[in-house]
């Protein structure tokens, strides 16, 4: 499968993997979870997704401190950093570490689908 139609999620709410998944699955997305950073990096290599769908606040360290290593090495995948906390100070900090995109939790469909359509046209 060519690496447009891959996401990977890298959150350790289950509910969040799961809800995200199947929205992404409904838009034909092969999708992939890890509840880690350590994790998601493993699978970031492994799949090369499109779309990356990171939590800021991870077990084992903050997504926001992988987003440089992880755009120099996939400088191509669409980076989507997800947090409960909607400031402008969380989507500020996104964007200056290489965020695409801020997903506020809880998010809705209609968000996602917009930040999908978003992504694709990006490319």
């Amino acid at each position: 499968m060519e690496n447009s139609r891959i996401a990977l999620i890298i959150d350790d709410e289950q509910d969040i993997c799961y809800l995200l998944g199947k929205m992404l699955a409904s838009r034909s997305l092969q999708t992939h979870t890890a509840s880690s950073i350590t994790e998601g990096l493993h699978k970031l290599e492994k799949y090369n997704p499109y779309l990356l769908f990171l939590d800021i606040h991870l077990p084992d360290g903050s997504g926001l401190e992988h987003i440089k290593k992880i755009r120099s090495s996939h400088p191509k995948t669409i980076i989507v950093v997800m947090s409960a906390y909607d400031s402008h100070s969380e989507r500020s900090h996104a964007k200056e570490h290489g965020a695409d995109f801020f997903l506020p939790k809880p998010f809705q469909r209609e968000m996602v689908d917009e930040l999908i359509n978003t992504s694709f046209l990006k490319a």
